[in-house]
């Protein structure tokens, strides 16, 4: 339901009791941009990490699961269930 263009964006933020760290990812067609964060006494450090393309990560994970006969990490049941919560957000759009 994004605009082309838009990228495949994730995120989390996770917090502890002597600090925080965050991280996002954009994944375009052609490149991902990613920060990773570390927030701790009082100060903010940058993380270095390996830039991968989420979309391609994803299927090669789903490929090699199907190829070996594995489970995916991916929840069959959850992709449903934002579907589901996709098309209603859309069609209450729609009636607007």
């Amino acid at each position: 339901m994004l605009p082309f263009g838009h990228p495949f964006t994730v995120g989390y933020e996770a917090v502890f009791e002597d600090g925080t760290i965050t991280y996002h990812e954009d994944g375009y067609k052609d490149t991902v941009e990613t920060s990773f964060h570390l927030y701790i006494d009082q100060r903010m450090e940058h993380i270095n990490i390996v830039n991968r393309n989420c979309y391609e990560e994803t299927f090669r994970h789903v490929i090699e699961c199907c190829e070996q006969d594995m489970p995916t990490k991916l929840s069959l049941t959850a992709a449903i269930e934002s579907l589901k919560l996709s098309v209603k957000i859309k069609e209450q759009i729609l009636k607007n």
